[in-house]
């Protein structure tokens, strides 16, 4: 299997072929293959505000003052929540196939809220991180492998066996380190703006002013602004980021985002699929596009007007890309790729 190709294209709203690559990633030759949504609506174009990064920690507007905190809400129809050994989690759906949604860094299984009604045909588990949210009172000391593995135990006691495993951010390289761990339980992996495998380097200014601003809501909030296209739709994280717990938060931002797994990538043997953002200023792309690139088959799709909570802020476009992605290159258990809806 060869490197997996990355290019970036406009695609018209009404039709399913593309223009001329708006441009070519990192030099790639521009007759290498195509990753390719067909019919895949544009994103909205937006005059991009000029951030510098240590505006997302210092200096962005407070929004305090004009976003209202929303409060958690129980969405009827849905399954119970359950918990395993204090990790909380919820069900939806009752297709034969599972996928796991892990959300990132300091969100709740709620980034998933706008995506999980459209990955009809699977059973989704939806599981807040060790440490966050609802599994605030499960172990996290923010070591990738340890998180990694709690969050596999509890898909092995709840009964997952063959399933996608997807993630926002954080998520997304907790699926990958399960993917590398356990390679005969996981069909795929799908990466949604994935922290990259290679992680940061010390002096990283948006990872050092989190790790800075725990317990401070103002810096907080100043900061998911920073990292917001459209604030007036992650407001969820107001709640939500303040309940990781200090040591997750301490972990994770002072010690697993330095973490690489990128030398094991080129074992993986699953179709893995990174979703990426063009306006991601908390993700290093070039880290993202390298990872892909060590994968055999590996697949990325670059959205360049979308930034690090796309899942928040383009749910259906994130889905779109999703459901493509699972519908052709995800085998059943024939081995045939299944085509379940039309992209």
């Amino acid at each position: 299997m060869g490197q997996g190709p990355v290019r970036v294209l406009q695609v018209p709203a009404d039709r399913g072929v593309p223009h001329e690559p708006a441009h070519d990633v990192d030099g790639q030759d521009p007759q290498a293959p195509v990753v390719l949504t067909p019919g895949r609506r544009p994103i909205e174009v937006r005059e991009a505000e000029s951030r510098t990064p240590c505006a997302r920690s210092c200096g962005a507007v407070n929004l305090r003052a004009t976003l209202q905190i929303p409060k958690s809400n129980t969405r009827k129809g849905w399954s119970n929540a359950h918990h395993h050994q204090r990790d909380h989690y919820e069900e939806r759906g009752d297709g034969q196939r599972a996928i796991v949604l892990l959300p990132g860094f300091g969100c709740s299984i709620d980034c998933w809220a706008g995506i999980e009604p459209l990955l009809d045909g699977y059973r989704a588990v939806l599981m807040d991180l060790p440490g966050h949210a609802g599994s605030a009172g499960a172990h996290a000391d923010g070591d990738l492998s340890r998180l990694a593995e709690t969050v596999f135990d509890a898909c092995r006691e709840i009964g997952l066996t063959g399933f996608v495993a997807a993630g926002l951010s954080l998520g997304g390289a907790i699926s990958m380190r399960i993917a590398l761990d356990h390679p005969d339980e996981v069909q795929a992996v799908v990466g949604i703006m994935p922290w990259n495998a290679g992680g940061t380097s010390a002096g990283d200014p948006v990872i050092e002013g989190f790790y800075a601003a725990y317990g401070d809501i103002e810096t907080i909030t100043a900061g998911i602004a920073g990292i917001s296209h459209d604030p007036a739709k992650t407001t969820d994280l107001l709640r939500t980021m303040p309940t990781v717990t200090e040591k997750m938060w301490r972990g994770w931002l002072g010690g697993g985002v330095y973490t690489s797994m990128a030398d094991e990538l080129p074992r993986l043997r699953v179709p893995v699929f990174y979703l990426l953002g063009g306006q991601d200023f908390v993700v290093n792309q070039e880290k993202q596009i390298a990872d892909v690139r060590q994968i055999p088959g590996g697949r990325s799709v670059l959205l360049a007007d979308a930034g690090h909570l796309a899942c928040y802020e383009e749910p259906e476009l994130v889905a779109q890309e999703m459901r493509f992605f699972l519908d052709t290159h995800v085998a059943d258990a024939a081995g045939s790729p299944i085509r379940t809806t039309e992209a």
